[in-house]
């Protein structure tokens, strides 16, 4: 997540250049060991009424436009050190990172990406409560996170919606033409309408905002006794049926 009311990153052609600088599969490839799924959109793909397949094709991977779009930006590497300067000073702006191993290595992978482009990320690693405060506060420049809720429209809802600064709206994204598509989504009188109005949402975020830039999707992991009888994984919920659950006996 940007924080957008922070310069640069109120730039969108900076956050677009991160997008550019992204390469999901290895950061599957190596630290999920192939458990996931590249994320170009906050809506897995397993949603398949909601989910924008065109995401997949914005900001692909390539560092010569992301340096060109930091440069129209005002960031260039002026001293030859291979990082960009920011009002003509070294600037190495911080991630927020909280405690977890995951969530550190993502973060560690993405501050590598980001030097490619001449972006010298500094990660400050955190408990909850500390980035939470400083989240509220605007005190950050780049956050990472993830989510864990069986309802992406809601989640965008959240997050976007500009009447949410600063509880969930961490980005602090104000888009009136988000906005307007988040109120028509609430609006809807039937799912269809209200999916379409969602795959708008991810045109506009994933397309051209890129307030948020979404890495992965992990795969969850069951392993289930012989013993087990009556249970199936639901990819669209979180939370456990477990009412024709039985299990056999030794």
């Amino acid at each position: 997540y940007f924080n957008t009311e922070v310069a640069p990153w109120n730039d969108k052609r900076v956050r677009q250049a991160i997008a550019h600088s992204i390469q999901r599969k290895p950061i599957i490839d190596r630290l999920l060991f192939g458990q996931g799924v590249e994320a170009y959109s906050i809506v897995p793909p397993t949603f398949k009424d909601m989910y924008l397949p065109d995401t997949t094709g914005y900001f692909p991977y390539n560092i010569a436009k992301a340096k060109a779009l930091l440069a129209e930006a005002g960031l260039k590497d002026s001293d030859g050190d291979g990082f960009v300067e920011f009002q003509g000073k070294p600037w190495e702006p911080e991630m927020l990172v909280i405690a977890l191993s995951e969530i550190t290595q993502l973060a560690q992978v993405v501050q590598a990406q980001a030097a490619r482009i001449g972006i010298k990320l500094k990660i400050v690693q955190l408990d909850g409560q500390s980035i939470s405060a400083r989240t509220l506060a605007g005190d950050f420049g780049i956050l990472t996170g993830f989510y864990l809720w069986d309802g992406p429209d809601t989640i965008m809802d959240w997050w976007l919606y500009s009447g949410n600064i600063p509880a969930t709206n961490r980005s602090r994204t104000r888009s009136p033409e988000m906005d307007k598509v988040i109120e028509q989504m609430r609006a809807s009188t039937t799912l269809p309408e209200r999916m379409t109005h969602i795959k708008a949402m991810q045109k506009l975020l994933h397309g051209d905002l890129c307030t948020i830039i979404p890495i992965y999707h992990p795969l969850d992991i069951y392993v289930i006794s012989k013993r087990v009888h009556g249970y199936a994984p639901n990819s669209a919920t979180l939370y456990p049926r477990m009412h024709d659950v039985w299990l056999a006996k030794a």
